[in-house]
């Protein structure tokens, strides 16, 4: 009897801080749902349209909540009344489903209402001869005929934007390039079949800037942990040039066919715009010099104009003011220096001379006498991952303390920590021995995992925060 009590205590040790944990957390976040719902309501107060589409919003979230608490409800009931197992399942699913639809339905308007009545407007304030097609792409062919993806049996799009900015083009459109294979499959009656499978190579926004000029060749700089481009595996006639820039060197390769047409294609400007989008955005990324056009390829999770459920209209409306100072940002701090059309011959040769002149003050040279060779060679495999590593340190301070407070640990208890545990019913607390380094790496699970992982927001942050505190009263 005394064994099961002590199981019993052992569980409410471990159960009870996690329950008061979660109900402070749950309550934390209501009351800052709460705020965001009240802050965004305030903000689109005399606006008809905005107005509907916040209701819009909040019916589609109720309808989805609605579904999966009518789902255990409606099991109960048509078990009580008499309903078997596999009935009560059916009818419980059908009802929840039917408030899933509803809920797709009205999202489906929601985000259509905010194509139709934000993303119009708010584009048309910053672009000129803006052309917004929400189920438009690139011209059929733009996309494969680069041969730039590993693989491209398929290239799907929506989102197409077409603008001028301060009379430059350009266009934007959210893609996805799929490789096609097939697979034999069998069914119920021992028979095969061909059945053809597709496989994501690149799903995010695809950019085209246009140039007056031609560039003198093709170039392709591909960030490291880009996937899918078929130069990374297969360079073929593509040769590898590197620049005496370091920090350029430890996030992007680049290949051309004539290492000089790299030269003339990183500009000091272009690597400032190119090193914008990088520090802006932080995902893998890549870009195509072709003809007079460049394209680049950024891999995002998000599309460009779609809302989610999560956010209030209020920061879908910040959001997108976001996705379009991304796009002047970029040509304000490239596009611009690099290209001005409307300048003089003589104007010209004096900014190439200027532009020559940077290019050699910032070290982007050829080796004299090997042309073929392409540019210095510098060691950047170490450099990159513990750059990686301090970028990662210095955006998350707390994943930096808690970096510190584990070097503590281990020079405090080298070998193993005491964990003690609580007193309940007249037992006296227990004190049981841990290895060091496993008692880290479950402390690892509950604070880096929600710290690292992508789209963890501020629920993940908070509840890494919480486990944080409780490790701090471990070792202090």
């Amino acid at each position: 009897m005394s064994a099961v009590y002590f199981l019993f205590l052992l569980v409410i040790e471990i159960l009870g801080p996690i329950a008061l944990l979660i109900g402070l957390v749950w309550g934390v976040l209501v009351l800052r749902r709460g705020y965001r719902e009240g802050r965004s309501f305030s903000a689109s107060k005399g606006n008809t349209a905005e107005m509907c589409m916040q209701w819009d919003r909040l019916k589609a979230r109720l309808l989805s909540i609605l579904g999966f608490l009518l789902w255990p409800v409606a099991f109960v009931a048509a078990l009580y009344y008499g309903a078997g197992f596999q009935m009560a399942v059916t009818i419980a699913s059908v009802c929840a489903g039917v408030c899933w639809l509803w809920a797709a339905h009205v999202k489906a308007r929601y985000n259509a209402s905010f194509k139709e009545n934000i993303v119009n407007a708010e584009l048309s304030k910053v672009f000129g001869s803006l052309r917004y097609e929400p189920r438009g792409q690139f011209e059929k062919g733009s996309i494969s005929g680069l041969v730039f993806f590993k693989h491209a049996d398929s290239v799907g799009g929506s989102d197409l934007i077409t603008a001028d900015y301060k009379g430059k083009r350009f266009a934007q459109c959210d893609i996805k390039v799929q490789q096609g294979y097939t697979v034999t499959a069998t069914d119920n009656d021992g028979g095969t079949r061909e059945e053809t499978r597709w496989e994501d190579v690149f799903k995010g926004r695809a950019m085209r800037f246009d140039f007056a000029d031609k560039f003198r060749g093709k170039v392709q700089v591909i960030k490291k942990n880009f996937e899918g481009a078929r130069v990374s595996s297969s360079r073929g006639n593509w040769q590898p040039v590197e620049t005496e820039l370091a920090e350029f060197n430890d996030h992007f390769e680049v290949f051309a066919l004539d290492p000089m047409d790299a030269m003339a294609v990183l500009t000091p400007q272009m690597i400032e715009g190119i090193s914008y989008l990088n520090r802006a955005l932080d995902v893998p990324m890549a870009f195509y010099f072709t003809d007079n056009a460049m394209f680049a390829f950024l891999s995002l999770s998000r599309d460009a104009f779609d809302v989610s459920g999560k956010k209030t209209l209020l920061e879908e409306k910040e959001l997108l003011q976001k996705d379009m100072q991304l796009i002047t940002g970029f040509l304000d701090t490239m596009y611009f220096k690099r290209q001005e059309t409307e300048e003089s011959p003589a104007e010209a040769q004096a900014e190439n001379r200027v532009l020559q002149e940077s290019a050699a003050d910032t070290r982007l040279s050829v080796p004299v006498g090997s042309p073929s060779r392409g540019f210095s060679v510098l060691p950047h495999s170490m450099g990159y991952r513990a750059g990686k590593i301090l970028r990662m340190l210095k955006k998350n301070p707390l994943l930096t303390a808690y970096f510190v407070s584990a070097v503590v640990t281990l020079v405090k208890y080298p070998y193993t920590i005491l964990i003690t545990m609580s007193a309940y019913g007249g037992l006296p607390k227990r004190v049981q021995d841990v290895p060091t380094l496993a008692y880290l790496a479950v402390t690892s699970l509950f604070i880096c995992v929600p710290l690292l992982a992508k789209g963890g927001g501020f629920q993940a942050k908070l509840a890494a925060f919480a486990a944080f505190l409780g490790h701090l009263s471990f070792i202090i």
